[in-house]
């Protein structure tokens, strides 16, 4: 630990003919205290592939969130508090990169459990994929390459030699499916947290659109492309939990609705950049 010496320096002119030179009393300023961030998580680069072509897969949204928990009766795990939310997707080689990070000298309750942690991987047209652990250390690619392992360079796990093979899906109900348990990796912090997930927020609102397009009979959509509830459901769609209304939507509509006093950023502009 350093200690920093401040030594202030005066001169004072004494008559006219002589100059003399005073060094005031030596101040001594405390260092702030320094402590240890109570989580500290190093990076994770990995690369995502076509589980049929082996191409990497651009655009691949890879989200998720910390959360610390507790001990709940008879063992269970209750949620302590979330500590942070992230977001990112693949480049055009398929790769993407979350970096280091540490919860500097905020005071978090509870532990690092099952929830440290919860991370996703969702691109429209494949499997929703999901991991929980107790680090980003713990993180697994499914490469189906007996002994894969990472390199580890400057607190980053480096996974990019054995690429996460995603599988596509086959049918429009596994694809609705898949759009669906992509919210299990989400969790908003705050009345503005869901600003932390634009990119895959969106990419569930374009989805969720287009697949009620290409499956839902004519005449069941209204004019804003959601199902029309006052009509009975198709056969077709029976297993199918319809939504009315994409978090998107539900942002532009309460923007809309709370005018001036709307605390959040703009959801136009976070979503379409108009």
């Amino acid at each position: 630990m350093r200690t920093v010496l401040v030594i202030a320096l005066m001169s004072l002119a004494a008559g006219c003919d002589a100059q003399k030179t005073v060094q005031s009393p030596t101040t001594v300023v405390a260092p702030k205290s320094v402590t240890a961030p109570q989580f500290s998580e190093p990076g994770l680069t990995a690369k995502i592939v076509d589980a049929v072509t082996k191409q990497p897969l651009q655009g691949a949204l890879i989200f998720g969130y910390y959360a610390t928990q507790t001990g709940g009766v008879g063992g269970g795990r209750g949620l302590a508090e979330q500590v942070r939310s992230f977001e990112t997707q693949t480049d055009a080689n398929g790769v993407f990169t979350l970096p280091a990070w540490n919860t500097g000298d905020r005071v978090i309750k509870g532990e690092a459990m099952s929830l440290f942690p919860m991370i996703a991987i969702y691109k429209p047209g494949y499997e929703m994929v999901h991991q929980n652990g107790k680090s980003i250390a713990q993180w697994r690619p499914k490469t189906g390459v007996v002994g894969a392992t990472y390199e580890l360079k400057d607190n980053v796990y480096d996974w990019t030699k054995y690429p996460y093979v995603l599988q596509p899906v086959k049918t429009e109900q596994e694809r609705y499916f898949a759009l669906s348990d992509s919210a299990v990796a989400m969790m908003f912090i705050g009345e503005c947290g869901w600003e932390a997930y634009a990119k895959t927020l969106l990419a569930q609102h374009n989805e969720l659109k287009d697949w009620y397009a290409r499956n839902a009979p004519a005449g069941y959509l209204k004019k804003d492309g959601y199902p029309n509830g006052a009509m009975a459901r198709p056969a077709a769609l029976q297993r199918i939990d319809m939504v009315f209304e994409s978090v998107v939507d539900r942002m532009r509509r309460e923007a809309l609705v709370a005018g001036i006093k709307w605390p959040c950023r703009d959801p136009q502009q976070v979503f379409f950049k108009k």
